[in-house]
């Protein structure tokens, strides 16, 4: 079995930083399956799971709101011929404080054709990879 298309992926992490505040647009449009899930990472305040293009386009806008967002030093590993294992780092600048943060985020990425079906969302590298290997 072919493993999962990195390039793809990559472009989508690619559109985050090129897109800025209109990424959840880019990303409803171009990326995400009608049926996606996008798990947010337990550590999250209020974590949840969202269910459908438009809700994880709204979790983006929301987080989009909170500041400019920009994806760095992402590697990308393919687990199988669906999923891909996204580690980066995300570098925030506060709307209103101006404060800048980084934080190491890792996804699990699921695709249904060329179109994202679940992301994992994880702060913790060990969880991201046993979520790998399941």
């Amino acid at each position: 079995m072919p493993l999962v298309n990195l390039d793809f992926i990559r472009g989508i992490y690619e559109a985050h930083n090129s897109a800025g505040a209109d990424f959840p647009d880019v990303l409803a449009r171009d990326y995400l399956h009608p049926d996606v899930e996008f798990v947010e990472a337990a550590a999250a305040p209020g974590a949840t799971t969202h269910h459908g293009r438009e809700a994880v386009a709204a979790l983006f806008r929301d987080r989009f709101d909170a500041g400019g967002m920009r994806v760095e030093d992402l590697e990308l590993t393919a687990v199988d011929g669906r999923r891909a294992l996204a580690a980066f780092r995300i570098h925030m600048r506060g709307t209103g404080s101006d404060a800048e943060a980084s934080m190491r985020f890792w996804n699990l990425v699921t695709l249904d054709g060329s179109r994202i079906a679940r992301v994992e969302e994880f702060t913790d590298e060990a969880a991201a990879l046993a979520a790998a290997q399941r």
